[in-house]
């Protein structure tokens, strides 16, 4: 959203301003979170997992709830981002019952967790899972803006994602069909 590589500099400048001979104990910890955000839209995910790791680490060093959640959640999705669908899921399970504790039911971040778990479920295979989680999201996003609450614009990006995983699903049925049908009778036993 909006133009990150810019976004890159300007955090990176803030960081630099941040520091001093402590090194990132002088930064904002919501500071390095954010640029780990960036890093990660621009495809430098080693570097993204860094910061939020170091985020993570000093926001709880200070005790910064809010903070680790959204370090939490910045671990999740880099660590997806690279594939790492183990680490992101444990990061979901630490993130989740803490934010239970602090936010409404049906508060738009609950979304946030069901997409990055949809996804997970997608990368494993799980299609059916993962289209349930999806529409999880879809019904908090709803009800957020029956009530005149934001969510409209992650319908688009949902949607669209909905749509995949329903086409995934239908191919692979399909292709389960055929192969199936190719084996003939003895096949299904």
């Amino acid at each position: 959203i909006g133009r990150p590589r810019e976004a890159v500099n300007v955090l990176r400048r803030a960081i630099d301003i941040s520091q001093d001979q402590r090194g990132d104990e002088s930064v904002s910890p919501l500071l390095l979170a954010n640029y780990a955000r960036v890093l990660r839209e621009v495809a430098r995910l080693d570097e993204a997992s860094d910061y939020a790791e170091r985020a993570h680490r000093l926001a709880v060093r200070l005790g910064l709830e809010g903070t680790i959640n959204h370090a939490l959640l910045t671990r999740a999705r880099n660590y997806l981002a690279q594939g790492d669908t183990d680490r992101a899921e444990a990061m979901l399970d630490e993130v989740e019952p803490r934010i239970r504790q602090v936010l409404p039911e049906g508060h738009l971040t609950f979304g946030a967790v069901l997409a990055q778990r949809s996804l997970i479920a997608q990368l494993r295979g799980d299609l059916t899972g993962a289209l349930a989680l999806a529409d999880g999201r879809l019904a908090i996003i709803e009800a957020s803006m029956t009530t005149g609450q934001s969510g409209a614009y992650a319908l688009p990006v949902l949607l669209l994602q909905r749509s995949g995983i329903r086409v995934r699903a239908e191919t692979s049925l399909a292709a389960a069909f055929a192969h199936l049908a190719h084996a003939g009778p003895t096949a299904v036993k």
